[in-house]
């Protein structure tokens, strides 16, 4: 299934259906007896979500609250479902499993709706435009400089005691979720050995990068105005 939001086509994943889950007893679809036809004027809660340039949106229940949690690893034998990034224990004492939005993407992706998403999106200029309000990460790094990189991109924020890294060959690496992942510098060297600095993960397909910073200073909504930097050091767009 698709959604029209805001002149774009969405596809829509049921986040039972990835699970493999069986109805729940709150859900519009199912009731004591089984599954039944969903009512035209039943409410359908949409979570809508973006890696990179993909925009998608997942079929939940009910949506509760938000809350500040602290994420844990999960563990090495649930490390090869690619549909959750880590787990937290809640105060009453519940482990929630946390949803992983590149593998949930991955799923979506390979189906003909959100192919045809896609290729409607492209024909009607889908992508982001000029003076569109984004949501950017701002960071500070080496030069003590404000820089930003689009929140989308960004897979997840960690902060790591650098000292726990390793060298392999050149390169500055890190053991992470059960690989190794590259750690850079803003000029794209290898990231030095030492004290505890945060880390945005970005995540292609099954390849990881880390770029070290120095602080995060903040996610802010700006319009997109991007003047092209000629000449500019690698890795800066503008």
């Amino acid at each position: 299934p698709v959604y029209r939001l805001r002149d774009r086509l969405l596809p829509l994943v049921s986040l039972s259906e990835i699970l493999g889950l069986p109805d729940s007893p709150d859900s519009p679809d199912s009731d004591e007896t089984g599954p039944q036809e969903r009512d035209p004027s039943d409410s359908t809660y949409v979570v809508v979500s973006q890696v990179g340039a993909f925009v998608f949106g997942i079929i939940v229940d009910r949506v509760f609250d938000t809350e500040e949690i602290v994420v844990k690893p999960v563990s090495r034998c649930m490390r090869h479902i690619s549909c959750f990034s880590g787990t937290t224990i809640l105060g009453d004492g519940r482990v929630i499993m946390i949803l992983d939005p590149n593998g949930l993407a991955s799923a979506v992706s390979s189906s003909p709706h959100a192919e045809a998403a896609a290729l409607t999106a492209k024909a009607g200029g889908g992508g982001v435009q000029r003076n569109e309000a984004i949501s950017m990460l701002v960071f500070e790094a080496r030069d003590g400089g404000p820089k930003a990189v689009p929140l989308s991109l960004v897979a997840r924020l960690e902060e790591k005691d650098l000292a726990t890294a390793e060298k392999a060959g050149s390169r500055t690496v890190l053991q992470y979720r059960g690989g190794l992942m590259p750690l850079i510098d803003l000029d794209g060297k290898p990231a030095e050995r030492q004290g505890k600095k945060p880390i945005l993960v970005f995540v292609d397909e099954d390849r990881m990068l880390g770029l070290v910073v120095d602080r995060v200073v903040d996610i802010v909504e700006a319009p997109l105005d991007l003047h092209l930097a000629g000449g500019a050091r690698p890795g800066i767009l503008g």
